[in-house]
């Protein structure tokens, strides 16, 4: 990739090693999918957030 650029994604084993291999930032963060709470166990996903800049 050339330029600056953000990226959102889920976690990918190839970003990984990228993120690694080329020095760029990165955060990940849990994420609850349930909005209204009804269920009593919430579930979760994992959200990638990549830069370079």
């Amino acid at each position: 990739m050339k330029g600056p650029f953000p990226l959102s994604s889920y976690p990918e084993e190839i970003l990984m090693e990228d993120r690694t291999r080329y020095g760029w930032k990165s955060e990940d963060h849990l994420k609850a999918l349930c909005v209204d709470g009804r269920r009593k166990e919430a579930k979760t996903k994992w959200e990638c957030l990549t830069w370079n800049y």
